[in-house]
């Protein structure tokens, strides 16, 4: 049976990878997967929000780099009268997973706690 820890030197591969249009991809998937790792190895919750901080703020910025670079191509191309398009088709994607999250803590929400075991 294969093991149920995550391969740390992948993780920490994908990390290291310069910030680039091309590892954007690579470098998201790093964070997902340090994240759940952090979870799994279950680090006192401090170091997990701290972890987690880290990994949002990166994974918004990756996305900023992606837009930018994204709405550039639409300029030289002469398209930037497709940005409003983008941007309804993009705020109904946030809406659905705004959603899907608010449902998620619902449900955690319905989960019995234990005597603040986390701190």
């Amino acid at each position: 049976m294969p093991s149920p820890l995550l391969n740390e030197p992948e993780i920490m591969q994908a990390l290291s990878r310069k910030v680039t249009m091309d590892d954007l991809d690579n470098i998201r998937l790093g964070v997902m997967l340090a994240t759940i790792d952090g979870r799994d190895r279950k680090i006192t919750r401090e170091p997990f929000v701290d972890l987690v901080n880290s990994g949002f703020n990166l994974t918004c910025l990756l996305g900023r780099i992606y837009a930018y670079n994204y709405v550039k191509q639409l300029q030289m191309a002469g398209q930037l009268d497709q940005l409003d398009e983008l941007v309804s088709q993009l705020t109904v994607h946030a809406e659905a997973f705004k959603a899907k999250l608010c449902h998620q803590m619902e449900l955690i929400a319905q989960c019995p706690q234990d005597e603040d075991s986390k701190h």
